[in-house]
């Protein structure tokens, strides 16, 4: 995760979020949040979701050995049939299978949010495997309402970072690509989240 347009973000929300209701259900990473509708403040994941039927055509043309489609659809039905902690453990395994590569290199800027089909094409970086795995859960029926893409400070790298949180029965499930298994958010001491978003809301978070 690079820094720039992300800090950006991150201080953009302590401009336009004006004291809404704090929610006390939720306290991802132990924080507090509070939540908003206007997902304008993120053009960077709004693009990815205007972008991104048009990009799953793209998938189905674009073929070497195997379409990129086809194989974002093996990883689909692999876990069709199961469970959703299962499903869960599945598809973060088979998604961190993909090679990380930077914004700067693959793009040539430091931020860069991509679609699943570009991900699948030129690989990624830390939100762009959460992406992806928000897009492979949907698919198979996961609600877009019990999950969130994580923007976070990793304390013990000093670096910003990314996952995929999942809630279910209570709990929060992290999804993330520097972790093999699927983990509960209250396992993780060195995550502080700066802000959250899904299809209809984003979260800031304090601590």
């Amino acid at each position: 995760m690079q820094k720039s347009g992300i800090l950006a973000i991150a201080l953009i929300t302590g401009i336009l979020f004006h004291a809404p209701p704090v929610r006390a259900d939720i306290h991802l990473f132990g924080s507090r949040e509070t939540i908003n509708t206007n997902l304008s403040p993120f053009p960077k994941w709004t693009g990815v979701l205007k972008k991104d039927p048009a990009h799953r055509q793209k998938m189905k043309t674009k073929c070497a050995r195997q379409c990129l489609y086809d194989q974002w659809m093996t990883i689909v039905d692999r876990s069709r049939k199961s469970g959703l902690r299962e499903k869960l453990r599945s598809v973060n395994r088979d998604i961190n299978r993909l090679e990380y590569i930077t914004d700067i290199v693959n793009w040539g800027m430091q931020d860069y949010w991509e679609s699943p089909y570009e991900f699948f094409w030129r690989n990624g970086d830390c939100e762009d495997y959460a992406i992806a795995k928000y897009m492979t859960l949907k698919m198979l029926g996961v609600p877009t309402d019990t999950m969130r893409i994580v923007v976070l400070q990793d304390n013990n790298l000093n670096l910003l970072h990314s996952v995929l949180v999942v809630r279910d029965g209570g709990v929060n499930y992290i999804l993330d690509n520097q972790i093999q298994t699927v983990v509960r958010d209250r396992d993780i001491h060195h995550y502080a989240p700066i802000y959250s978003i899904n299809e209809g809301h984003w979260w800031r978070h304090l601590p």
